[in-house]
């Protein structure tokens, strides 16, 4: 894996500062909803970027790196190129979109490697488009939760930007900087800055063709890799599943600025698992509650599946700025995982467990 360029760290640190400052001037909860006058940028808006984003067909190359713990104590950059297609939504609302690996700089891989490198990233695709790259999902919950800040116009890939700040209303989120294309409102560049003032990803736009649906007749677009149905409704999609949920979301500690979104009930035709998945957001951040039936039990120590006396654990793990946390209850393993802060996300899984042990 690569670094990310050093004079880039400078100037995204220099950016990072300059929304930590502006983050904590909004943050107090007495303050109205509201953007930024972007000055030579007359009409960026949170809708305009969600709704540009959803009408726009074009190839485009781009490099991702992330901050990520490195198994050893420490943290990196690491990077990859990706190659990704547009195409707008379909009659339901939905992106298409085909995102594929390119290469992984900095890496000598065999073409053996190569391909199960690409394998896995592409059972991973769905997650890193719709939720590791910037998109708004709801515009009114976007506009509610986050503020935009102008802060210049620059020139990339030959191409006219708006360089703009992202910045939210409640402290614990992140913040995001991009540098907009001025003829689409695309992000040509991204970058995602942690509640602490820290740069944990970026994703560089490094070929960008716009085009029309003709051009992308023969693209087979994104489809996930296992059986899904959506709901608006988590009881109505566990009776899909014919799963009796071990825990109910009202009346647990979902951060306050996150709405459910979606359930989702997943089968895996591999296993003998299905899995509802409760989508909540706050108009561009997701956090996921993850219920597994079928799922083995982890390999604790103390207890068996048939111990009902044994303790229960939380297990948890923390990145740069994603935290997730675990827990088995009578042959359903629960999963909490977002951007949020640490202690939101653990005493939502507590309370969830709560719940689950009755």
């Amino acid at each position: 894996m690569v670094a990310v360029d050093r004079r880039l760290r400078q100037s995204l640190v220099s950016a990072a500062l300059v929304v930590l400052w502006v983050t904590l001037l909004l943050v107090p909860s007495t303050l109205p909803a509201m953007s930024f006058a972007p000055q030579g940028a007359g009409g960026i808006s949170v809708a305009a970027i969600a709704n540009a984003e959803a009408q726009l067909v074009a190839r485009i190359r781009q490099t991702r790196s992330v901050f990520q713990a490195n198994g050893q104590g420490g943290a990196s950059w690491a990077s990859i190129d990706e190659s990704l297609v547009l195409g707008g939504r379909d009659a339901e609302g939905n992106q298409l979109f085909r995102l594929s690996l390119d290469s992984v700089p900095g890496e000598p891989l065999d073409p053996v490697e190569l391909e199960q490198r690409r394998a896995l990233h592409a059972s991973h695709a769905g997650y890193l488009q719709q939720f590791e790259t910037f998109r708004i999902e709801d515009p009114l919950a976007a506009a509610r939760n986050y503020s935009l800040l102008h802060l210049d116009d620059r020139q990339r890939l030959g191409r006219t930007t708006h360089r703009v700040a992202v910045i939210p209303r409640q402290f614990g989120r992140s913040a995001w900087i991009l540098e907009l294309d001025a003829a689409t409102l695309y992000p040509l560049f991204s970058a995602e800055i942690s509640a602490f003032g820290m740069v944990v990803s970026t994703l560089e736009v490094t070929s960008f063709a716009p085009t029309n649906a003709v051009g992308l007749g023969a693209v087979t677009w994104w489809t996930p890799t296992m059986s899904m149905a959506r709901f608006r409704d988590a009881n109505a999609a566990a009776n899909s599943l014919g799963v009796l949920r071990p825990a109910n979301l009202e009346g647990t500690q979902v951060p306050a600025d996150y709405r459910l979104v979606e359930a989702r009930a997943v089968r895996d035709d591999l296993r003998p698992e299905s899995s509802l998945v409760l989508v909540y957001g706050d108009g561009l951040d997701s956090l996921f509650v993850v219920e597994t039936y079928g799922a083995p039990p982890p390999p604790l120590p103390w207890s068996s599946p048939t111990d009902t006396s044994a303790p229960y654990a939380i297990f948890s793990y923390q990145d740069q700025n994603v935290s997730q946390y675990m827990f088995y209850v009578r042959g359903v393993r629960t999963l909490v995982i977002g951007r949020a802060t640490h202690f939101e996300l653990a005493s939502l899984a507590e309370s969830l467990l709560v719940q689950a042990r009755g």
